[in-house]
């Protein structure tokens, strides 16, 4: 009996010393196994509660909070000044991200390639279902984003109103329905596809037809249409 006893004992000192490992274990340990681990740095706490900093080219870090929540998922938030961004996340080779919420500054969705001429302004609110990041396929989401205070500053310089944009999802990619939600001096409809090789934009603006001086600088981003309105059209390597 007593070295039952003492056998016993010895497996729940082992056994709470493995669940101390696991409870303690340090994030940097295993961030790295995990899709988008090259832009988090400085990485502190354990797996179930810690923090770290992501990194966006161009852009000053976002701070990323995490904590379990139970089974296989976690909540996390990121922030800086301009950025408040939280939702769920399940670990996997798939960076499965459900229900993202919160606001997003404009300057940091990369928009250089189709709006060569203009800066976008303003903030996007974010409403997401889920987004899925699967290797070098194009993003998978659904649900609505909302462009508040939305505008261009450069050679176009204009208030743009309310926008929605609504994203789909497709067959192995990424469709987004843009429309304007209130007036506006330039209105916009049209929608963007995105898959493994390329994206396609297909937007009409639509200028206030007092302004001459507005519709001429319309006219240099696209085609203009017989009813005055201005098709724009790009295309190329989506990158991923």
């Amino acid at each position: 009996m007593r070295i039952r006893s003492i056998l016993g004992l010895a497996l729940l000192a082992l056994l709470a010393l493995l669940i101390l490992l696991v409870l303690t274990l340090p994030a940097s340990l295993v961030i790295g196994a995990f899709d988008g681990a090259d832009r988090l740095t400085r990485p502190q706490g354990s797996i179930w509660s810690g923090q770290a900093r992501w990194l966006q080219p161009g852009h000053p870090p976002l701070s990323v909070e995490w904590r379990w929540s139970g089974g296989r998922v976690w909540h996390w938030q990121a922030a800086d000044a301009q950025t408040e961004l939280q939702g769920s996340w399940r670990p996997g080779r798939t960076l499965i991200l459900p229900e993202v919420r919160g606001r997003l500054a404009v300057e940091r969705v990369d928009l250089a390639q189709w709006l060569r001429i203009s800066r976008p302004t303003g903030f996007l609110e974010l409403a997401l279902e889920q987004v899925e990041l699967i290797g070098d396929a194009p993003p998978q989401a659904a649900g609505e984003v909302l462009w508040r205070e939305a505008g261009l500053a450069g050679a176009i310089q204009e208030p743009l109103g309310l926008i929605r944009l609504r994203l789909l999802d497709a067959d192995q990619a990424l469709r987004i329905e843009v429309e304007s939600l209130q007036p506006a001096p330039v209105m916009v409809r049209g929608r963007i596809d995105v898959d493994a090789r390329a994206y396609r934009v297909d937007l009409w603006l639509s200028g206030d037809r007092a302004r001459p001086e507005l519709q001429r600088a319309l006219a240099e981003l696209g085609e203009v249409q017989p009813d005055g309105q201005v098709r724009l059209q790009l295309q190329g390597a989506s990158g991923f």
